[in-house]
């Protein structure tokens, strides 16, 4: 502003001067000089600070210099955000195909749980069809022959039934180890109060507390559910140091059952163990199944306070695909349209003996030959050959086998005892457990024998049956 005013005082100064000339007037040219020159030494004094600046300045080579440089760094700077933009896309692909592998993968763990399950029941089922039936089959014909031998003999075929009580008390260890038969015959419900009851011999107390006694689960949802919370007992057994445990099952609003485990003991640090697999709790696996059937899966502990662990799957409506009673044949020892029939003695007590495998109930048909009054009228392999098999002969009792194809014998004992009041049905089965007891007697048998002791207890069974059932005629 200062330099502005300068210039315009010395273009006032000449034309002072030249105003002088024709009109002279020294006084008035005097001031303005005076004022000129107040101005100049200003603007001077404000313009020395600016010389070391001035003198710094850049020559224009060297301002061209820098400005190549400058492009060159804004060349690579642009370089740089090309070359960011493509590793940011390439991390978002990378991203996305992690994402599905990761689905991928939880998908094969699904499968793989399924396929270790559906295997655990078909090696169950072997075992249970046969090496448990013909170790039945051993213990009956051993039985027998205790009979009819010296006591000498007697003793060694004691031992020998000893042996076979032996083998089958095993092999239905192993049964009940590779897959649960409760979960079939009653339910998640039923098999989680089972499994309560094998962990008393740990001395672990368990409450099962179900608001409903029967939820219809997919089978395969089913065996997750019961294998989840097996492992989760296990983990309080091992680690929560503590003797009681809780476990409630009820459903949601939202169609899912939902399953909780709850303890009192020393609790641990859940963001930890989810991530870390190796401390031997197996909770990453297990959410990891859960959430694979898009399930939930939610820890909540802190050292010191027990921990709860909920476990909701969807329910998946199971239709009944148990063959109506109308169909089917019966397997008898004569042929008849479709039929085998004998006839019976009059007086005699008729027995229908139902069970899938040939082997058993020959030896049940054995047992019962040798008391004059029993008169076996037919044979049956399965709950659907049985119902029709009532229909047509109308045995006074039915020997059940539980464990069977298409209707098993508890469905069928539901359905005789239901439409024939006065037939008696006796069930046998080779795991004459708990479950199983109260599953046959609830469809309404009077009584379930294990089959190894179907010589000393059926026909006494029977016999009682009769007569309890005359005494409330």
């Amino acid at each position: 502003m200062l330099f502005g005013l300068f210039i315009f005082a010395c273009g006032t100064t000449h034309l002072m001067h030249v105003w002088t000339v024709w009109h002279p007037d020294y006084m008035g040219e005097g001031i303005v000089k005076a004022g000129t020159a107040l101005l100049s030494i200003s603007t001077g004094l404000l313009l020395v600070p600016l010389l070391p600046r001035a003198m710094a300045l850049r020559t224009p080579q060297e301002l061209e210099a820098l400005n190549a440089s400058l492009r060159e760094v804004l060349c690579e700077r642009q370089k740089a955000v090309e070359n960011l933009q493509s590793s940011e896309a390439m991390l978002i692909r990378r991203s996305e195909e992690l994402i599905q592998q990761r689905h991928r993968l939880r998908e094969m763990a699904s499968q793989l749980t399924l396929i270790e399950q559906r295997e655990r029941r078909r090696l169950a089922t072997d075992l249970h069809d046969y090496l448990a039936q013909m170790l039945v089959v051993c213990r009956l014909k051993v039985s027998r022959a205790k009979k009819a031998v010296t006591p000498p003999l007697g003793v060694l075929l004691d031992e020998l039934n000893t042996d076979l009580d032996q083998c089958l008390q095993y092999t239905r260890t192993l049964v009940r180890e590779l897959c649960p038969t409760a979960l079939y015959q009653t339910g998640l419900v039923g098999a989680l109060q089972q499994l309560a009851l094998e962990f008393e011999k740990y001395d672990l107390h368990i409450t099962v507390v179900a608001e409903e006694s029967h939820i219809p689960l997919s089978e395969d949802t089913a065996i997750l559910m019961y294998q989840t919370v097996r492992e989760l007992l296990f983990n309080v057994l091992k680690h929560a140091k503590t003797n009681r445990a809780q476990v409630r099952v009820s459903t949601t609003p939202h169609h899912a059952v939902e399953v909780i485990v709850e303890d009192k003991g020393s609790g641990f640090d859940p963001a930890i163990l989810l991530t870390r697999s190796a401390q031997g709790f197996g909770l990453l696996s297990i959410r990891e199944r859960i959430e694979s059937l898009s399930g939930l899966f939610d820890v909540q502990s802190a050292p010191g306070v027990g921990t709860t662990t909920t476990i909701a799957l969807p329910v998946t409506s199971v239709p009944d695909d148990r063959p109506s009673s109308t169909g089917g044949g019966v397997t008898m020892a004569v042929e008849q349209g479709g039929f085998v029939v004998t006839s019976s003695s009059e007086g005699a007590i008729t027995v229908l003996l139902v069970d899938d495998h040939a082997i058993v109930r020959q030896g049940l048909r054995s047992v019962l030959d040798a008391y004059p009054d029993i008169e076996i009228v037919g044979e049956a392999c399965d709950g659907e050959e049985a119902v029709n098999a009532v229909h047509h002969l109308r045995p006074s009792i039915v020997v059940m086998d539980i464990n069977m194809p298409k209707m098993d014998g508890i469905a069928a004992t539901q359905h005789i005892t239901s439409q024939y009041p006065d037939v008696v049905v006796v069930g046998l089965s080779v795991n004459a457990g708990d479950d199983a007891t109260t599953a046959i007697l609830t469809a309404g048998a009077v009584a379930l024998i294990a089959k190894e002791a179907a010589v000393d207890q059926l026909y006494p069974t029977i016999q009682n049956a009769l007569r309890a059932k005359r005494a409330n005629i």
